[in-house]
């Protein structure tokens, strides 16, 4: 074996005998060919790339624009199927996008409300610790 790996360089051998049988075995009398090719289904051979013609579909294509708003229905069940229903909707119902408002506003309301729902769990705590301290006044 010859090679890097052997700490030999790497360099083109002459052809052995197997090589060539197995050269003309596979390509026969053909000369190798350099190029981009197609596997053409409708033959199952080689085209050149330059030469394909993809077959024509008779398929309806999909046209897609807005109709990922189609059918689609507002948690009241107003429709808003389209961009400008949408639109409207929303500026008759004072609503805004998430996404129309930065990240630092958005985080500001994250915190003011978890700060909120601590308070409203501080308050709890507290009403339930003067509750049971009142219970263990009045059973004395």
């Amino acid at each position: 074996m010859r090679g890097s790996a052997n700490d030999e360089p790497v360099v083109s051998q002459a052809n052995s005998n197997a090589f060539r049988e197995g050269y003309d075995r596979a390509l026969g009398d053909h000369k190798p060919q350099r190029g981009r090719w197609v596997l053409d289904p409708s033959t199952g051979h080689l085209v050149p790339a330059e030469e394909y013609v993809a077959p024509h579909e008779n398929r309806p294509l999909m046209v897609m624009t807005d109709r990922f708003m189609e059918g689609a229905v507002a948690t009241d069940g107003a429709d808003i199927g389209s961009r400008q229903k949408r639109r409207a909707y929303m500026q008759a119902n004072g609503l805004a996008d998430r996404d129309d408002f930065s990240a630092e506003y958005r985080n500001r309301v994250k915190r003011d409300f978890e700060r909120q729902q601590d308070r409203e769990r501080h308050e709890a705590i507290r009403q339930a610790i003067y509750d049971i301290k009142e219970r263990n006044r009045r059973s004395k």
